[in-house]
């Protein structure tokens, strides 16, 4: 007669970061920041952001993996090598490994543990979004968009 419905948790707070609320379909379950982050010193501007987790949390790994890789993001960056250079450069010959990041910032970035994540990059003159792959901290796989983000 009547149908049970299940509650959404209360966001939760990352300190540092702000708010996450939780999502959960077919497919997924994680927290995502209900904000924009923001280091323009690194080139990060997060649009979105999501930690692993389920109904009763956040995944304490997947929470101390992204506290880890946004307060020292060399690691996000360390992972641009000639191979991602070429996924984007498009003719651009003034993009290279070393000036990448004035070229990009990270846009996205979602984390299951250490070493496990999914990372964004977005030019800051052009529509061009690249996503890496990081599984046991190697990228395995990139996957690129051109005209995906109408800034």
């Amino acid at each position: 007669m009547f149908k049970r419905f299940k509650s959404k948790p209360d966001d939760v707070h990352i300190e540092g970061l702000g708010a996450f609320r939780y999502f959960e379909d077919e497919v997924d379950k994680y927290w995502e920041l209900t904000s924009v982050f923001g280091d323009p010193a690194n080139a990060i501007r997060l649009d979105f952001c999501a930690v692993d987790g389920d109904s009763n949390g956040t995944k304490e790994t997947a929470k101390d993996a992204l506290l880890a890789l946004l307060n020292d993001p060399t690691a996000l960056w360390s992972l641009v090598d000639h191979k991602v250079v070429e996924a984007v450069k498009g003719g651009a010959s003034e993009i290279n490994e070393a000036n990448f990041k004035e070229h990009f910032f990270v846009k996205t970035l979602t984390v299951s543990d250490f070493g496990f994540f999914e990372v964004g990059f977005h030019s800051k003159s052009k529509d061009v979004f690249l996503e890496l792959f990081v599984r046991q901290g190697v990228v395995t796989d990139m996957d690129r968009d051109y005209g995906c983000c109408a800034q």
